[in-house]
């Protein structure tokens, strides 16, 4: 009896249920290891079954890079629906690129995995990279024509997904343990990026606000310090006034304790004269 045909919905959904255990496998086994046995072992199904959906390994992979790239796009949207002014864009935009590379390590390792084959060989995934693209491109290119930054916006977009990439690959290599956190990383190198792009106003404004807290943090170190040293020279006071007022006592007493011998010695002459 041949086996009854599935509906399209369940071949869609095998399709998905195929490239999420792939994403998986063909990061921890690489391109090469990856076999459709072992795909097979992780659907619990028979090792001819994939070949029902995608006609070999190459297919397969195709197909994951492509859900990766729209996994990746739909959570930067997502990210981007309650952001209003065109810098606060571009600060979600980059928390959430880092954010995708920390919650979805293997899909964000497919989707920049080096050694790929280039996206245009593929139609579905060139349109698919080309969409995730032009998130970020999109972002930029509104902040520019906004007039809340300046310069070309390809090469600005370029010059920010540069920085916050190498941000967020150097977090999932575990480099960033030199005393700065990669929070802390990727906040600097957000703010450096708008920084470098904003119009020379607002540039200006942005290095007279800086160099008035520089200004306030030294007043109010050299404060401390000042403070710090009137307190010592107070200290330094009170022990030479504690130091005098003990001498002081110490010599007051002693011309009494003479004195008080020289009575004594008085007082046996005159016994001893009388004895006499």
């Amino acid at each position: 009896m041949p086996r009854p045909a599935l509906s399209e919905d369940a071949l869609d959904e095998f399709r998905r249920k195929i490239c999420d255990v792939s994403v998986r496998l063909f990061v921890e086994q690489g391109y090469e290891g990856f076999s459709l046995r072992s795909l097979a072992a992780e659907l619990g199904c028979s090792h001819t079954t994939p070949y029902r959906y995608f006609a070999d390994k190459d297919a397969i992979f195709t197909a994951v890079r492509a859900e990766c790239f729209r996994r990746f796009a739909s959570f930067l949207r997502v990210r981007l629906e309650s952001a209003v002014d065109p810098i606060d864009r571009l600060r979600v935009l980059a928390r959430a690129y880092f954010d995708f590379a920390c919650e979805q390590p293997a899909a964000f390792r497919i989707v920049f995995e080096m050694g790929q084959p280039h996206p245009t060989e593929s139609p579905e995934v060139a349109a698919a990279g080309a969409d995730a693209w032009s998130v970020l491109h999109g972002v930029v290119r509104e902040a520019i024509r906004a007039g809340a930054m300046v310069g070309e916006p390809l090469e600005v977009a370029h010059t920010m997904w540069a920085g916050i990439h190498g941000v967020a690959t150097l977090h999932l290599a575990n480099k960033l343990v030199s005393g700065r956190s990669a929070d802390a990383t990727l906040d600097a190198m957000t703010e450096a990026l708008v920084r470098a792009h904003l119009p020379s106003e607002a540039r200006a404004t942005k290095r007279a606000t800086t160099r008035v807290r520089t200004e306030r943090v030294v007043t109010a170190a050299k404060r401390k310090r000042t403070v710090g040293v009137v307190t010592a020279a107070n200290d330094a006071t009170k022990r030479v006034r504690t130091e005098r007022s003990a001498s002081e006592a110490s010599t007051a007493s002693t011309p009494t304790t003479k004195t008080h011998a020289r009575t004594k010695a008085s007082t046996n002459r005159a016994t001893k004269g009388k004895q006499r």
